[in-house]
């Protein structure tokens, strides 16, 4: 649409008046400030361009004839000749798919969250650079962390990671076509102590192939592990030893 020196509107194309809700053929032109939800806004980009800013955007609500609203990206730009203000062109973008699609998105992630957050594993992802991108609930627990963003991007293998070569291991991802690895290693806890963890890890890549991180679900096999040491100890013992031993 096309605002005067006056910055009332004086001209509006199809789709502005389709967008707006006004048949094709009506005459009848809206003040700039009506067709806006809260009227404060259209006062806003008003305001910006008649103190000269010479470009104003503006994510709103605008209103159609039957009162809808719909989500709008406003982008006005002030029409000079010279130096003299002579009006603005303002450009209408329909963003409610865009937003609708923002939406759905938010609640995938926060159900995704949710599920995460509520497995009974160790859930962490790895950038491309070993960072922590995203761990959950059960991870922070283990680790020995109330938040888990005291974690979000630290070095995994720098900070709690007990042999430096895994990262080696994990840097190896962006130069093979690995899909999946298997893994046990020993992860350093916010106390200094150690856990044995056995992990699942899935390479994320794009659609061209970069390396992207990782996605690792984590068991934390330290209990079994020494159970499985201490039993082959005692097995050792009683076939070195002379006696009949029945347990």
């Amino acid at each position: 649409l096309i605002l005067d020196e006056t910055f009332s509107i004086t001209y509006l194309n199809n789709s502005a008046l389709r967008l707006i809700g006004i048949p094709e053929g009506n005459r009848e032109i809206p003040d700039f400030c009506s067709i806006f939800e809260n009227s404060k806004d259209g006062r806003y980009i008003l305001d910006e361009l008649f103190s000269s800013r010479s470009v104003v955007k503006i994510d709103t609500l605008i209103k159609d004839s039957s009162g809808k609203k719909i989500h709008a990206n406003i982008s006005a730009t002030l029409i000079r000749n010279k130096k003299e203000i002579r009006g603005a062109v303002c450009i209408l973008e329909n963003t409610e798919e865009k937003k609708l699609f923002e939406m759905t998105l938010k609640k995938e992630k926060e159900l995704a969250e949710k599920y995460i957050d509520t497995a009974g594993v160790f859930f962490l992802v790895l950038d491309n650079e070993g960072r922590i991108a995203l761990i959950n609930k059960k991870g922070c627990e283990i680790l020995g962390y109330d938040n888990k963003e005291e974690l979000l991007g630290k070095d995994w293998f720098d900070n709690f990671v007990d042999k430096k070569s895994n990262k080696k291991d994990f840097m190896d991802f962006s130069k093979n076509t690995i899909t999946e690895s298997y893994a046990e290693y020993t992860i350093l806890l916010n106390n200094r102590d150690k856990r044995l963890i056995k992990w699942t890890r899935s390479v994320l890549r794009s659609d061209n192939g970069t390396f992207m991180g990782t996605i690792s679900s984590g068991e934390d096999i330290t209990e079994a592990r020494e159970k499985e040491e201490e039993m082959a100890k005692l097995v050792t013992a009683v076939e070195q030893s002379p006696s009949i031993i029945i347990i």
